[in-house]
């Protein structure tokens, strides 16, 4: 019976030691996912970023032309004599 105890215990101590082994293993590779996944986000967080800065830089432009226009075709209206009315 000693020696079935002692057989018993040898197997627990190595299953155990097989379950420390697999955790570690596991804690490395859930570690491995963190880091990649918080990579991701970062670079994600700076294409958006990008992304609506260069928007707004555009925007920006196309109201600066719009308004470039408007006063180009003010000021040609105003100069060109056939666009005034007779009353």
């Amino acid at each position: 019976m000693n020696a079935s105890v002692k057989g018993l215990n040898d197997r627990l101590h190595q299953a155990s030691g097989h379950m420390e082994q697999r955790i570690e293993e596991f804690n490395a590779l859930m570690e491995v996912i963190q880091g990649e996944a918080e990579g991701a986000f970062i670079k994600t967080a700076a294409a958006v970023r990008g992304v609506k800065e260069g928007a707004q830089k555009l925007s920006k432009a196309a109201r600066m032309k719009t308004r470039r226009t408007e006063a180009s075709d003010q000021e040609a209206d105003a100069n060109d004599p056939a666009s005034e009315s007779f009353e």
